[in-house]
């Protein structure tokens, strides 16, 4: 079974250190550098999990979400942030987030919370 991830932040050394090891464990992993970037992978790419910042130049994480959402209600998201307030937490929630984790993070945090959300799907 291959999962297609897209991974969207604005820290180069994070997108590598996540694809690599994500690939590593058996997912198709696509990298964008911003909002922009991940609306034009979506056209392309049917994603089962979107992993995005929460700030990033242009576009915020939210506002990704809302836009990705216009065309793919079911996408599967994880918010990474170092900002996650309350308002925020919840507006990401009402957007139908399924993980927020907390900056800083150990890499197996984010390995886990894909994996809770990728065992109940399945692929042909």
């Amino acid at each position: 079974m291959n999962f297609n991830i897209l991974l969207v932040g604005d820290e180069e050394t994070l997108r590598w250190v996540f694809k690599e090891s994500l690939a590593g464990e058996g997912y198709d992993v696509d990298v964008a550098n911003d909002g922009f970037q991940a609306l034009e992978r979506f056209k392309m790419v049917p994603y089962d999990l979107l992993i995005t910042d929460l700030r990033m130049h242009g576009m915020d994480g939210l506002q990704l979400i809302r836009e990705v959402k216009k065309d793919n209600l079911q996408i599967n998201v994880i918010i990474i942030t170092a900002y996650g307030s309350g308002e925020t937490i919840k507006e990401a929630m009402s957007l139908g987030v399924i993980e927020l984790i907390n900056k800083p993070f150990k890499l197996q945090e984010i390995k886990d919370g894909i994996t809770r959300i990728l065992c109940g799907l399945t692929k042909d």
